[in-house]
């Protein structure tokens, strides 16, 4: 016996989704005389520990709900029992699941702008963690529905690049079907992009860290960039390599200079938590040269040294 498309509210390893109810759902294939639909079932939820064992009972494959409570943003393993014809067990690890916020209260504020303005504003902070990370998850692939049509039939892609990270593999099965998005980075100039649009579904596709105008340029025969200038990308798989004006990362090397670090926003931020003293002794320093520098312009620059050196301190502030 063998189990096949194992599901958790009929997706395949759900990660994230609201879930008021857990329905599960399988295939039992190559079970001989048994009848899928009579044999006895058990299933067991764990996240370390046995959190729930249904024990052995008339399940329904097509969908089975089981009343459970489970905690907010937590992943669940679960596995499936059965019994053959000769009452002899046999065990299925299922898949896992992953809740969402659940009943959780929402923490946060709205992120907007000036909407009388004709612009495509984007949002974006940089953050440090005060302790060591132990687990959390990134959401880099860049696909979402398009709000006003709902059902993925129409949807935005836009990925997000983090040199680090190196590379995304994503895949998602929508009720529309399945879209797939990679992207990897091989240097700090180069950008590979493969993406795949499920059939009767389309996509406003954005590639990151290069113009509209440098793609029609440079890559103008290149299928997603010709199917881009119609609005929406068409069903179909994609596939494009191109370079970034910009380099995707900043590296800094024994060859750089402290001013160097202090003047990239990120770099002085790590530098603050990491070497603190090295930190204040460049604010320090800058500091004196701003003096040195209006000294000698003479006297009465009180008033336009104290602006300045607020204004260095704030920017300070703000790293």
């Amino acid at each position: 016996m063998k189990i096949s498309n194992a599901k958790v509210n009929h997706v395949t390893n759900p990660i994230g989704y609201k879930m008021d109810n857990f329905v599960f759902s399988w295939v039992l294939e190559e079970a001989g005389s048994l009848d899928p639909f009579s044999a006895d079932y058990r299933i067991i939820i764990s996240n370390g520990d046995s959190v729930v064992d249904t024990g052995y009972k008339k399940l329904n494959p097509l969908a089975c709900k089981i009343d459970v409570d489970l905690n907010p943003r937590t992943r669940y393993t679960w596995k499936l029992c059965v019994k053959d014809s000769d009452g002899l067990e046999q065990c299925f690890d299922a898949g896992f699941f992953e809740t969402g916020k659940m009943n959780e209260a929402w923490q946060g504020k709205w992120i907007t702008c000036n909407m009388s303005i004709d612009r495509h504003p984007v949002f974006e902070r940089d953050f440090l963690s005060d302790k060591k990370v132990t687990k959390a998850r990134l959401y880099v692939a860049g696909l979402r529905p398009i709000e006003d049509e709902p059902g993925f039939k129409r949807v935005t892609i836009s990925p997000k690049l983090n040199y680090k990270l190196g590379k995304v593999d994503a895949s998602y099965p929508s009720s529309a079907g399945t879209y797939t998005i990679h992207w990897d980075i091989p240097d700090l100039n180069t950008v590979n992009t493969k993406i795949a649009i499920p059939a009767g579904c389309s996509a406003k596709v954005t590639l990151p860290k290069i113009s509209e105008k440098d793609l029609l340029e440079e890559y103008g025969d290149n299928a997603l960039v010709k199917a881009m200038q119609n609005g929406f990308v068409t069903a179909g798989e994609y596939e494009i390599t191109y370079k970034t004006k910009e380099p995707l990362a900043r590296i800094f090397t024994i060859e750089d200079t402290l001013n160097d670090i202090w003047c990239d926003p990120f770099a002085s931020k790590v530098l603050q938590r990491v070497y603190p003293k090295i930190y204040e002794y460049i604010l320090w320093f800058r500091r004196m040269q701003l003096k040195v520098v209006l000294d000698n312009h003479g006297e009465g620059n009180d008033e336009i040294y104290k602006k300045l050196n607020d204004a260095f301190y704030e920017d300070a502030i703000r790293r």
